[in-house]
């Protein structure tokens, strides 16, 4: 049973492994319109591809960047029903 079917999701932390890639694979499963978002844009392009979903590069650093992010999830989706912030507390600054 296909129980998120017709909602939209926006995971950020998303790679090709761990709980950012589990969690986009069975809330796509579910139903639900995947974008994910993450850092490494090589991993992030192969999960992406794995799971037929869109996967987009924004720099957290940067609002330009962010703003395009919002502007894409808005093309795709029009709202967010499921929002996911997944951090990367190890990450090397």
């Amino acid at each position: 049973m296909k129980t998120l079917s017709g909602n939209a999701s926006l995971i950020t932390g998303s790679g090709n492994s761990g709980i950012g890639h589990a969690t986009s694979k069975e809330i796509s499963a579910q139903g639900a319109k995947v974008i994910t978002a993450g850092h490494n844009e090589e991993k992030l392009k192969k999960s992406a591809s794995q799971l037929n979903i869109l996967g987009l590069v924004p720099d957290q650093s940067q609002l330009k960047s962010m703003n395009k992010l919002v502007e894409n999830v808005n093309k795709e989706f029009q709202k967010i029903d499921i929002l996911l912030i997944i951090g990367s507390p190890f990450l090397k600054i």
